[in-house]
């Protein structure tokens, strides 16, 4: 309640005119696959009664609600409070290939609730990992796993993310005291001294500039998902040699967002590599012999974003799983 007085009595709620926008209570208790009351029991009331994980969701929405009414407030990753909270995502792959696909865990994602991702993860060390031989969830994620996963978001109708973590440092000046560790994440994007993270933090920014770029189409448009069409696509059967190419059918593969001058048409594959790029064509003319090439041809590419306008202007990204590189081609 203090943190919400500070934020009201400095008018930083954009109703007030200020930046903030959105805000979260915190809450990760709660399993909506609950297989017994005594799972679901959190307090025991004076009655007798017990008090169960929904009652104390509901009741941290209804307490956001009270305190400040006039922000839109979200919970991730549990049971939410559906009346007064928006139920948002924290995860990686599985935000995309499972949470939005199944409209979150209140069953309102995409429905009457927009999608919300407010931790695309970004690596932590796992139980048990070897620091000499990590996961790709170790400190840290290979930055082109973490552009698949956002691309494959947007694709199916998402509208916002956050990176955990973005900043990997913490607890600065007045915040610092001894005995606090002011280093996260030495992987992060942004490095805890401030300092940017090369090529990671160029191959983000980029990916974000793109999107941004076609914003507007993907926010008015209603989410292609479950709005498939056939496209072919390739699988690898030991080797790029043998590979066979596909035509989807039942798994949609591509999504298509249009207003009245812009078509975005998101198209993925099936390879699984860690070794992912990015390139950005800008093309000044339709042509579509050239696009037809790139994605009929025998490379092996993961996802593609394609943008095209009625005067003639043609833009596209493809993210190849042969180079760590992240180059640009204009045409």
């Amino acid at each position: 309640a203090s943190t919400i007085d500070y934020l009201t009595l400095h008018k930083l709620w954009s109703d007030q005119g200020g930046p903030i926008v959105l805000a979260q209570i915190e809450n990760e208790l709660g399993d909506t696959d609950i297989k017994s009351p005594q799972e679901d029991h959190v307090i025991q009331n004076a009655d007798g009664t017990y008090a169960t994980q929904q009652d104390y969701a509901s009741w941290c929405g209804a307490l956001a609600q009270r305190l400040q009414p006039n922000v839109v407030w979200t919970m991730c990753n549990g049971l939410t409070a559906n009346n007064e909270t928006i139920n948002t995502c924290n995860g990686n792959s599985d935000c995309w290939s499972n949470w939005i696909v199944q409209h979150g865990q209140s069953n309102l994602i995409q429905v009457t609730q927009p999608a919300l991702w407010t931790e695309v993860e970004e690596g932590f060390q796992i139980w048990g990992d070897d620091p000499s031989n990590p996961s790709d969830y170790f400190w840290s994620r290979d930055v082109t796993s973490i552009t698949n996963d956002v691309m494959r978001w947007f694709a199916r109708g998402g509208s916002h993310i956050n990176h955990y973590m973005f900043w990997g440092g913490y607890n600065r000046e007045r915040m610092s005291a001894g005995g606090i560790m002011n280093a996260y994440s030495l992987e992060a994007p942004l490095c805890p001294n401030g300092q940017r993270h090369y090529p990671k933090f160029d191959h983000l920014r980029l990916c974000h500039s793109l999107l941004a770029e076609i914003a507007q189409v993907l926010l008015n448009a209603d989410s292609a998902l479950n709005k498939g069409r056939a496209v072919k696509y390739k699988i690898a059967n030991g080797s790029d040699d043998n590979s066979t190419w596909m035509v989807s059918t039942t798994e949609q593969r591509m999504f298509v967002y249009s207003n009245h001058d812009t078509d975005v048409i998101f198209v993925e594959n099936d390879a699984a590599h860690l070794c992912i790029s990015m390139v950005y064509l800008l093309v000044r003319e339709i042509i579509t012999n050239i696009v037809k090439e790139i994605l009929q041809s025998p490379l092996i590419w993961e996802i593609s974003l394609l943008w095209r306008k009625k005067d003639g202007t043609m833009a596209m990204i493809i993210i190849y799983p042969f180079c760590q590189s992240l180059w640009a081609i204009i045409i």
